[in-house]
């Protein structure tokens, strides 16, 4: 089972847009479970947060935390089970990293280290795919409203902050889309059900995306926006069609636990920028057996990647650290939901060279040995 999140800025159509993907899914065959907004079912049931002491604010918080993993697991996983459908796909109306963004760092990192959690963990393991809808504060402020009561924002100024926060906390997730208001809502539902459906593999698995060879950036102090640092450790296992990538990914800068890890299956297709992609999210264990019969003519790939929104796009750019040979070796990615979508490069990266249908730059060919 598929487990998204459907998250976004206070005005975002996010309640329109949950029932427009349950209809619309429906009728391709899915067997959809909405899990409620967390938060607006317990503030509707009297509490109020602003009017919270900080120990009372913190209990509320970590409370949100604790119901949300057990609606998703224990409650609406029960659910999917009782429907029982041929493909089925879970779609949180906001996910645990959604609580982060009304609380302060400090005051989060608290809940993840009293609760044994990680970012990792809530971020990257609980969900296969984010969707932020951007408020309508942000680029139409006229049709900004204050109708849902649960609602804390009291002006634009302050959804539109919110709304950026909310974007941030999701940084590092490995498949993050940002859907705008560059159309009227029934483009922008459209364009939403459209990356809903690639991420849950219909009609098939696939993976669209452009790459750049970066030439002379300077990383980090350069980073002009908020970014999510990742390490990633893969290798290669010959299999019965190919080559499978194992991957672990994990955030640096926290105490993180156990990484990520992915089993990767990819297939080519008539078109350099997509390929068929059958991935799966393996346990840390899992990894660890696959590296010890690692195809050794291939090098383990280490690396570093800074994840960033530009323009309501999410780039990776990343900076390879092994093999030697290709050390400070950068290149920039972004994936697509259509291979005719537009993109805009960030202006203050400098130099790149575009290198989607090279395959000298695929990460299988610069992990093969001379």
């Amino acid at each position: 089972m598929k487990r998204i999140v459907l998250t976004g800025g206070p005005c975002a159509g996010k309640t329109t847009a949950l029932n427009y993907l349950q209809k619309k899914l429906s009728e391709q065959g899915v067997s959809v479970v909405v899990v409620p907004e967390v938060a607006t079912l317990l503030i509707n049931s009297g509490v109020i947060p602003g009017k919270l002491n900080p120990e009372q604010y913190h209990r509320f918080e970590e409370l949100l935390v604790r119901t949300q993993i057990r609606f998703e697991k224990e409650i609406f996983g029960t659910i999917a089970k009782i429907k029982n459908g041929k493909k089925t796909v879970m779609i949180c109306d906001r996910g645990c990293m959604d609580i982060a963004a009304y609380m302060t760092a400090q005051g989060f990192n608290r809940v993840l280290r009293e609760n044994n959690l990680s970012n990792v963990s809530l971020r990257d393991k609980r969900y296969d795919a984010v969707f932020h809808l951007v408020s309508v504060a942000v680029d139409k402020p006229k049709c900004y409203n204050l109708d849902n009561i649960a609602r804390v924002e009291q002006s634009v100024a302050e959804a539109k902050k919110v709304d950026e926060i909310t974007r941030n906390v999701w940084l590092g997730h490995p498949h993050l889309k940002v859907i705008d208001n560059s159309t009227d809502l029934e483009g922008k539902l459209k364009r939403l059900l459209n990356a809903v459906l690639k991420a849950i593999g219909i009609p098939k698995d696939m993976e669209t995306e452009r790459k750049f060879l970066v030439h002379n950036f300077v990383l980090e102090s350069a980073i002009p926006v908020p970014y999510k640092k990742i390490s990633i450790e893969q290798f290669y296992i010959r299999g019965a069609r190919g080559r499978i990538r194992y991957r672990a990914r994990n955030e640096i800068g926290r105490v993180t636990g156990e990484p990520a890890c992915y089993r990767t299956e990819k297939s080519p297709t008539d078109s350099a920028m997509s390929r068929i992609e059958i991935e799966r999210q393996i346990s840390y264990a899992e990894y660890c057996l696959a590296r010890q019969v690692r195809d050794h003519r291939w090098d383990i790939i280490e690396k570093y990647r800074y994840c960033f929104l530009w323009r309501n796009q999410y780039f990776e750019l990343d900076k390879f650290v092994t093999p030697e040979r290709h050390r400070n070796l950068m290149m920039l990615e972004i994936e697509l939901t259509e291979e005719k979508d537009q993109i805009f490069l960030p202006d203050w990266i400098g130099k790149v060279t575009e290198v989607t249908g090279d395959l000298r730059f695929r990460n299988s060919h610069l992990a093969k040995r001379p």
